[in-house]
């Protein structure tokens, strides 16, 4: 057992029960093993994601504020669920759109458009860019 485990047994006398490599059920709900991120990863969290993306993007009326004209690439640090990289690649069907977070998204291959890569990493760890060119919009959702 290890201390993620022991110590949620000894505050709640439940155990966690791994649901994949990355993940831990805690009750009825999946987080990240032994990360920062401290919202649950899974359908319900998920779904309220997207719901708060369709929010701001009702609030700001647009997906962005920034004054981007034909961006070649964008960075979308902690992609989440990879809705708002997904409709920045419609807008932007020429661009190369990467996703950073902790887990990939949950999609099938018919949602992510061709142009979009999702990655998983830990930024919190350090991530260098392997690219020739100096300059990326870099976009944290």
């Amino acid at each position: 057992m290890g201390l993620f485990q022991w110590l949620w047994k000894s505050i709640t006398g439940s155990t966690v029960e791994h649901t994949d490599q990355r993940l831990v059920k805690v009750g009825d709900r999946a987080y990240v093993e032994n990360a920062p991120y401290v919202l649950p990863k899974d359908e319900q969290e998920i779904d309220r994601l997207d719901l708060q993306h369709y929010v701001f993007r009702y609030m700001l009326r647009d997906n962005y504020l920034a004054p981007l004209k034909n961006p070649g690439r964008i960075l979308d640090i902690g992609c989440g669920t990879g809705l708002w990289a997904i409709e920045l690649a419609k807008g932007f069907p020429t661009a190369d759109i990467v996703g950073l977070d902790i887990l990939k998204p949950t999609l099938d291959a018919t949602q992510r458009p061709r142009n979009v890569l999702f990655l998983q990493r830990d930024v919190l760890k350090g991530y260098h860019l392997r690219n020739k060119h100096s300059t990326m919009p870099i976009c944290v959702s």
